[in-house]
């Protein structure tokens, strides 16, 4: 089923989800660049995955086009992760590995699979871009590729007669500091590979074109991984030099410029303050969250630390508002909660104002 065709309230419930993850997704990663465009037609791209979930933020940000993602059905378990997934049209994907998991497929995962490759090659057939991380597991450097990139392409391919145009894009991933908040993070496109190249190989067989696909999708996947790492250094000590520039140029300007500046950090330090002081019943429960989970979750630290940030936030928030609510009124206790979030996000622009001065 197509965008257009889709019910209305479902559609604008996914819009409503993709705004909410990208606001949050902004708040954590504030500078996203992309390198490469994206040609016309019905792609997938393939991204490394150093990152966990933070990898399809990333590429939410980035790209501005409507993308579907495989995901594997365990993360499907957990309530806020199988809404988030519904937000951002992800077709979960059953592992082996997971079998006897919370959310993992039973015996028949093999059937549970098929159907969710019929899904993404639909999808393909019909137009859309699919986002796939082949190495199917958070690393910080490449691991050798799943082959269920290539079926998925090769089979939407011959399902519509060869004449479907279909694309693989390696995308490679950069992040400044993955585990930090606040930082900057690079997409970056690579020479896309052309699907149909591969008729003749797979028709005469099928599994040997599978695997010279993923070859070529592997080899493309390392030069754009080291092309991304390499542009992210670059953009990382451009923007010390601007830095300098700026806190340079700071000092040159005339009275009434620094005046200004002065006068804007004066009036938002009141709000910054009350932010952060409302915020800190939720950074507190982050912290908790954090002490349990990470421990757990190595591989996908940065991942874990955005849930624990929104999750004990959202809870701090509804805490003061509670508390406030209960001790002085339910006007009192509304403003409380409307005032945390606000001046929360007030404080992250004074900051942002100062770090950038």
């Amino acid at each position: 089923m197509n965008q257009a065709s889709k019910p209305i309230h479902i559609q604008r419930s996914r819009g409503l989800l993709r705004w909410l993850i990208s606001s949050i997704g902004r708040l954590f990663y504030p500078q996203v660049a992309q390198i490469g465009q994206l040609p016309a037609g019905p792609l997938i791209l393939a991204a490394n995955h150093p990152n966990g979930l933070l990898d399809g933020l990333v590429l939410l940000l980035a790209i501005q086009r409507p993308m579907a993602f495989l995901a594997k059905s365990t993360f499907y378990a957990n309530v806020f992760l199988r809404l988030a997934l519904h937000g951002v049209g992800a077709v979960p994907v059953y592992r082996p590995a997971d079998i006897g998991k919370p959310g993992g497929p039973s015996a028949g995962h093999a059937d549970a699979n098929s159907a969710s490759f019929s899904a993404a090659r639909s999808l393909l057939i019909e137009g859309g871009m699919l986002a796939i991380f082949p190495e199917g597991t958070p690393s910080p450097t490449l691991l050798p590729l799943k082959t269920g990139l290539a079926r998925i392409g090769l089979g939407a391919e011959a399902q519509a007669g060869w004449a479907l145009g279909l694309r693989i894009v390696p995308v490679g991933l950069w992040f400044e500091r993955q585990t930090r908040p606040g930082t900057a993070a690079l997409v970056l496109l690579g020479q896309p590979v052309v699907v149909a190249e591969f008729q003749d190989a797979y028709q005469r067989n099928q599994e040997d074109a599978v695997r010279a696909l993923t070859v070529q999708v592997q080899h493309g996947l390392a030069g754009a991984v080291a092309a991304a790492q390499q542009a992210g250094e670059r953009s990382r000590q451009q923007a010390r030099v601007e830095s300098r520039v700026a806190r340079a140029s700071m000092r040159g300007v005339g009275w009434a410029q620094q005046g200004a500046w002065v006068a804007l950090l004066a009036l938002g330090a009141p709000p910054a303050v009350v932010g952060h002081i409302l915020a800190l019943p939720g950074r507190v429960i982050a912290w908790l969250i954090l002490q349990l989970l990470a421990r757990r979750h190595r591989a996908t630290v940065g991942t874990i630390q955005l849930v624990a940030l929104v999750a004990g936030l959202l809870l701090g928030w509804a805490v003061v508002g509670v508390s406030v609510g209960l001790r002085f009124g339910l006007a009192w206790g509304m403003l409380a909660l409307i005032a945390g979030p606000l001046c929360g996000y007030i404080g992250l622009c004074w900051q942002q104002l100062i770090a950038d001065s």
